[in-house]
């Protein structure tokens, strides 16, 4: 089995991404791949995050850009224009605005921080505590329940701070299992994490998670490969027969194709 889709990919704008747009259509094609979705981190209106997504005012420009790739590689590749999201209450209605007003073809759900009037925080850090992850899991599911996104990005993300998985980790990931099977919402194994080890030195747990999608195996899901492109090199290094291997141990459903 050969994973010929992309529907994770990021661009220059988030701040920490790296290649022309046109270079990521290239480098999939290369891999001879068929389905290439664009879905940078969202632009938020009002609230800036310098290094971690795009300034709002680039929100014409990435649409110019990924509709513009989608009528020139019309015939070798499907492109696809989406974002990757946190579930903030604040921004639902935007969101909602993105998809109906802005044409975005498709949402994913990537939490990675939630914010107050301090600012943003991130869940996750070394040695977080146990309230940390249960937030995580709370809004992720909360963001699961609006119907908004095609799917949910490394859910397994949380296990990170972690040397061991915890029962804590556990209780987080069979409510996330649950909801995704109650809810019928894809998870992403994703393998963004296989090429960022290459070049750091991780001392707590990574993903995809062996315990995570073994506890995935016994609730009804689907799943995504996603390869988290943060540069064009990724769709030829990221490692898909860790994903694969995956699937066929834990009897996982792998869709192929983009569920709007």
């Amino acid at each position: 089995m050969k994973i010929d889709y992309c529907f994770h990919t990021h661009t220059y704008r988030c701040g920490h991404a790296f290649g022309e747009d046109a270079s990521f259509v290239q480098a999939a094609l290369a891999q001879g791949m068929k389905e290439l979705g664009f879905s940078d981190h969202v632009f938020l209106p009002g609230r800036p995050q310098p290094g971690i997504r795009g300034d709002y005012q680039l929100l014409g420009d990435y649409i110019n850009s990924i509709n513009s790739l989608k009528k020139k590689y019309a015939k070798e590749i499907n492109i696809h224009l989406g974002f990757e999201c946190e579930y903030f209450p604040e921004y639902v209605e935007y969101y909602r605005e993105l998809k109906s007003k802005h044409h975005i073809e498709y949402l994913i759900l990537g939490q990675h921080c939630f914010y107050d009037k301090e600012g943003f925080h991130w869940y996750l850090y070394e040695n977080c505590p146990y309230e940390r992850i249960k937030r995580y899991t709370d809004d992720l599911i909360k963001g699961m329940e609006t119907g908004l996104f095609s799917y949910v990005a490394h859910p397994d993300i949380f296990v990170t701070p972690f040397r061991t998985f915890t029962m804590g980790c556990e209780e987080c990931a069979r409510r996330i299992c649950k909801a995704a099977e109650r809810l019928h919402i894809p998870l992403e194994i994703n393998l963004g994490m296989t090429v960022a080890v290459l070049f750091n030195d991780y001392n707590g747990l990574t993903y995809p998670n062996e315990d995570f999608w073994r506890i995935a195996s016994e609730y009804k899901i689907e799943v995504y490969v996603g390869a988290d492109a943060h540069r064009p090199e990724y769709f030829r290094t990221v490692d898909y027969e860790r994903a694969l291997n995956l699937i066929e141990k834990h009897h996982l459903k792998l869709l192929t194709r983009l569920k709007k």
